[in-house]
């Protein structure tokens, strides 16, 4: 019998441009993106949370070099999180 890995896990994260629809690992400050967060081992419905780091040295409007994100996880595995912009004082 195999061990199956039931542990939650997140599998992958990155942008999608809201206007050209590329994949991206990193977004420019006030560009609108849709932020995918690709998970394993979460139930739909259950949160998902992420955390992002400010570009080198920038800091988020909060003050903070680092932003915590969440989504809920929905039945393809999956969370997203539309329109989000970066933002850096």
């Amino acid at each position: 019998m195999r061990d199956l890995d039931f542990a939650k896990k997140i599998l992958d994260v990155y942008w999608i441009d809201e206007v050209t629809d590329k994949k991206m690992r990193e977004v420019q400050e006030g560009r609108k993106v849709t932020l995918y967060i690709i998970t394993r081992g979460y139930k739909e419905g259950e949160q998902v949370t992420v955390k992002i780091l400010a570009s080198k040295g920038h800091v988020f409007d909060n003050g903070s070099t680092e932003m915590l994100v969440s989504g809920i996880v929905n039945s393809e595995n999956f969370a997203t999180i539309e329109n989000f912009v970066i933002q850096y004082k």
